[in-house]
């Protein structure tokens, strides 16, 4: 028996994890991998003691700093949380675990287009992550679905290795930050198409083109990879039965992170906190487990 666990270790369930052992708890940390979507982040910039680093490098110093407590890490994903008088059972692809108190930290994961095409081509010319992918793809045309931030990031990447870089979105203009536009218009490779709907990717063994409307008209080009970069889906699948969920899926939490179930409390992008920061995250990750730590004491 356990006295925390946490599930998920992106900013915010390391950094519960961290506030966790400092208060000498026994503490286990479920995880299929460490860092989150953070890994993912080209270019971190509003950190704070950071004035710029790679998502990549600041994962390593999560880490460096995790490794200096004793706790159990294990690279399992959550599947189901069950709750009973001694606490919660968390269960896993693996094993069942129990604790006295839970944070819930899963983040979010690539959101699906849903266009024709998708599932079919999936790792075989489409890509939910430039960081990972964009060396596959280097002098060819290429498209990036979305107009925030992360397909501005995207799209950076891919300019600088890809022949042509298509950048579509449904809406009237580019979301993400100025900073980013005014990058991306100022590369020669990069077409801008706004008020994209799309249609279709197609392909034969792979990726070879796409089809969307704009203006009543479809209009077809040709790529050889499109990333996808169109939000994220909290990953709260395993807890719908168990915490109230809001219309987005996000765990609803109050002040103190707290959770509609006693014992279980909640962090990061997988709640309805509205701002989706790495900072924000590492914040919440630590006002839930000195919550857990409150309730512990008081059991």
């Amino acid at each position: 028996m356990y006295d925390l666990t946490v599930i998920g270790a992106g900013p915010a369930g390391i950094t519960a994890a961290i506030y966790a052992a400092r208060k000498n708890v026994k503490l286990l940390v479920l995880s299929e991998y460490l860092g989150g979507q953070v890994i993912y982040n080209l270019s971190v910039e509003n950190y704070t003691g950071f004035q710029e680093i790679s998502g990549a490098e600041l994962v390593q110093k999560f880490n460096q700093h995790l490794n200096h407590f004793n706790f159990d890490f294990l690279e399992e994903k959550a599947m189901s949380l069950t709750v009973n008088r001694k606490g919660v059972k968390v269960k896993t692809s693996k094993e069942e675990y129990s604790s006295r108190a839970v944070v819930i930290s899963t983040g979010a994961s690539p959101k699906q287009l849903g266009a024709k095409g998708e599932q079919e081509y999936k790792n075989r010319g489409i890509s939910y992550c430039a960081t990972c992918d964009a060396p596959l793809f280097s002098g060819k045309k290429v498209a990036v679905i979305g107009g925030g931030n992360h397909a501005l990031y995207a799209a950076i990447q891919l300019e600088g290795i890809c022949s042509q870089v298509y950048v579509l979105t449904g809406e009237e203009k580019l979301t993400g930050s100025q900073k980013l536009i005014d990058k991306i218009k100022k590369s020669p490779k990069v077409d801008i198409v706004t008020k994209a709907q799309i249609l279709e990717i197609k392909g034969k063994e792979l990726v070879n083109g796409l089809v969307y409307k704009q203006a009543d008209k479809v209009q077809n080009i040709e790529v050889e990879g499109v990333f996808i970069n169109i939000g994220y889906q909290p990953q709260t699948g395993f807890v719908q039965n168990m915490v109230e969920l809001n219309a987005k899926g996000e765990i609803i939490v109050d002040i103190k992170n707290r959770t509609s179930r006693e014992g279980i409390f909640a962090a990061g992008d997988c709640t309805n906190y509205p701002y989706k920061q790495i900072i924000t995250a590492a914040g919440q990750g630590a006002s839930a487990v000195l919550s857990a730590y409150e309730y512990l004491n008081n059991l």
